[in-house]
């Protein structure tokens, strides 16, 4: 703490947050706020390309996933994530009623692994809430919403008090199968 309250000359902290207002009164007095906007997708083009991943249609795919997140693009094109992603269409179609024990271990040991997995989860509801909209089903549209944001709620439980992934990830995916 001393650090930040006199910092040694010429020194620049970056500190990240998702939730300024967890960030302690003091400190935030401190800080000056840098919001970064996600990319256009024409640039996620080019620095997909830059990184030898030209595939148009996995690169598309890669675009609408990432939503303008350079690297959560280059994450979500390895070929761990390529899996989630199947598992995650399975679930989201009906193709397959659950996740294995296995699946979900598997993605609970993944570094990121459940987190990537939650938000594919996550943009799958948000897609079914929004079609549902579009097709005037609000019953639907409110279901999608709550179990939206009970996976929320089970994200941040399981990583604030260190619960067991591989039992969050087969309750996250037992969520989809309710849409």
């Amino acid at each position: 703490m001393k650090l930040l309250e006199e910092p040694p000359e010429k020194t620049v902290f970056f500190i990240t947050a998702d939730n300024t207002a967890a960030v302690i009164p003091t400190i935030r007095s401190r800080c000056h706020k840098l919001f970064l906007h996600p990319l256009k997708d024409a640039d996620m083009q080019v620095f997909l390309a830059r990184h030898q991943l030209t595939d148009p249609d996995s690169n598309q795919r890669l675009i609408s996933q990432a939503k303008g997140r350079p690297g959560y693009a280059l994450e979500l094109a390895s070929r761990h994530h390529e899996d989630l992603t199947q598992i995650v269409e399975e679930l989201a179609s009906g193709a397959s009623r659950a996740l294995s024990p296995a699946q979900a271990e598997r993605i609970a040991k993944e570094e990121r692994g459940f987190s990537t997995f939650c938000d594919l989860l996550q943009e799958r509801i948000r897609e079914a809430s929004l079609t549902s909209c579009r097709k005037g089903d609000q019953s639907a549209a409110n279901r999608a919403a709550e179990i939206y944001q009970k996976l929320i709620y089970l994200r941040h439980e399981t990583d604030r008090f260190n619960l067991d992934k591989t039992l969050a990830a087969l309750k996250a995916a037992a969520m989809i199968g309710r849409l």
